[in-house]
């Protein structure tokens, strides 16, 4: 028996060839696909010739994000400031448009800055004492710069006004002075002249008066033992606990 060589027909090999061109093509814009969304997704700059990504510029101080806009070919314009209780003033709190865009070369980036932290009202402790005013005020963001005590029918030790006053806005970080009463100047303060330092100390003390400020003042033929004026005078009344200041003769001319 004799068998027959097959040989393909010249109609069905031109189909199978274009089957594999096909499947070729396939193939490549398949990859092509892919490697655009590889790119755009993992490295969102722009593809476009001619256009940058906005960087992010947002915390930046001022001058910086400008810097860092123009380094990529881009402009930066600040159009207006406001409060941040955090983001120090002059710093970037808000742009448009926003990272990671698009825009043409020369493109203009909006910015806002930051203020600073908003003005508060100065808390109430009027009454307070000092200790527990002192903490108020520091919990709502202001310093203690220093106190100043007066006579006041307060007890002492007690808050009697705040500088600048209660109500008045400050920003945060502002220092204010606290006003302290001494108590109620309800002792008169003896007469010291002409006692020496011992014995006018001893008055004092028995008055429930403490010396203050001690000077010296130039007299022809004084006793340098000697007081010769007194602050406050005489007959004043002073808290308890109040100072009087002294003033000693010193022999010499005037």
């Amino acid at each position: 028996m004799r068998f027959r060589r097959h040989t393909p027909s010249p109609t069905g090999m031109k189909q199978r060839t274009r089957r594999l061109v096909m499947n070729g093509l396939w193939v490549v814009v398949a990859a092509g696909v892919g490697y655009l969304v590889t790119v755009i997704w993992l490295f969102p700059a722009p593809v476009v010739s001619g256009e940058r990504a906005v960087p992010r510029v947002l915390e930046f101080p001022r001058d910086d994000a400008l810097a860092g806009l123009a380094a990529v070919g881009l402009r930066g314009r600040v159009t207006e400031s406001e409060p941040h209780p955090t983001i120090p003033a002059d710093a970037v709190i808000w742009q448009d448009p926003p990272p990671g865009l698009a825009l043409p070369e020369g493109g203009l980036v909006w910015l806002t800055v930051s203020s600073g932290p908003a003005a508060t009202p100065i808390p109430d402790v009027v009454g307070l004492e000092t200790s527990l005013a002192t903490l108020v005020l520091e919990a709502a963001g202001f310093g203690i710069e220093r106190s100043d005590s007066i006579a006041a029918l307060a007890d002492p030790g007690t808050v009697v006004a705040t500088r600048p006053q209660a109500g008045v806005a400050r920003r945060p970080g502002t220092t204010l002075t606290l006003v302290v009463s001494r108590g109620p100047a309800n002792i008169i303060v003896p007469d010291l002249r002409g006692l020496t330092h011992a014995e006018a100390w001893e008055r004092l003390e028995l008055a429930g008066l403490v010396a203050g400020r001690v000077t010296t003042r130039t007299v022809p033929d004084a006793d340098e033992r000697r007081i010769i004026d007194q602050r406050p005078a005489a007959g004043t009344l002073s808290p308890k606990g109040g100072r009087v200041n002294l003033v000693f003769a010193r022999r010499g001319r005037p």
